[in-house]
């Protein structure tokens, strides 16, 4: 049982995964504060133009872990 689960440690898989973990991070801090700061200035405008943003960060926060596991 434990040879199982030291191969499961050391396969590409996991640690394809775990890169795609660690870039994620910075990669969706980067975009929550470009987002933050976007929202800011459009802290003015209409709802639906701070809605489009914050569902842009969101999907690009989606694109990005996919992006990275590849």
């Amino acid at each position: 049982m434990s040879e199982i689960f030291a191969s499961w440690i050391d396969s590409t898989l996991t640690t394809r995964i775990a890169l795609t973990l660690v870039h994620f991070l910075w990669q969706g801090v980067l975009i929550a504060i470009l987002v933050w700061l976007i929202g800011a200035v459009l802290r003015n405008k209409s709802a639906n133009a701070r809605y489009s943003v914050f569902l842009g960060g969101l999907l690009s926060m989606a694109v990005c872990a996919v992006v990275s596991g590849f």
